[in-house]
């Protein structure tokens, strides 16, 4: 598997950061890019990765995209870059909703929430997609260094959520 990230700010940063050092997966199949280098450079000297020459060439090396950058740059960036199908893309935006996403790219959409603890590898990430989704990620890729705590179902299984108890979701 290799990861791509585009935007180095706080939770970019602190992405790459928790990958490593959970040891989920090697720094060299951890792609990034940002539009200010510096910052790219400064964390390849410290942890490895590699660095991509524009956000297109990310999506064309990675199977897991995480989209950092603020959320009204998001949807413009999604639209400018071609993107496989085979791709997802994993926004970590508050403000860019999962139907949002599925406008402009038909693959795989999720969105993760991270907390900044999750750079000690102790905090919480709230998980955000379809059902038929999850079930594709829990397949496909192990973000074990995110821990789940909340997923939000698709409208169609809501009222199935609510009626079951507690205890029918426990392993």
């Amino acid at each position: 598997m290799r990861i791509g990230i585009i935007g180095l700010g706080s939770m970019g940063q602190m992405l790459v950061k928790s990958l490593c050092k959970s040891g989920v997966i090697q720094p060299e199949h951890i792609t990034v890019f940002n539009r200010t280098r510096e910052k790219a450079e400064n964390l390849q000297a410290s942890h490895g990765i590699l660095i991509a020459e524009s956000a297109q060439e990310v999506c064309d090396q990675a199977n897991l995209v995480f989209l950092c950058t603020k959320p009204l740059d998001i949807l413009p960036i999604l639209r400018a870059l071609s993107i496989p199908e085979s791709v997802h893309i994993v926004s970590v935006a508050a403000g860019v909703s999962i139907d949002d996403l599925e406008t402009v790219h038909a693959g795989a959409v999720s969105k993760v929430i991270p907390t900044v603890t999750s750079q000690e590898l102790h905090g919480v990430s709230l998980f955000n997609a379809a059902v038929e989704q999850v079930q594709r990620i829990a397949m496909s890729y192990s973000l074990s260094c995110l821990p789940l705590v909340n997923h939000r179902k698709c409208p169609r299984s809501r009222s199935k959520q609510r009626r079951s108890s507690p205890a029918a979701h426990q392993d």
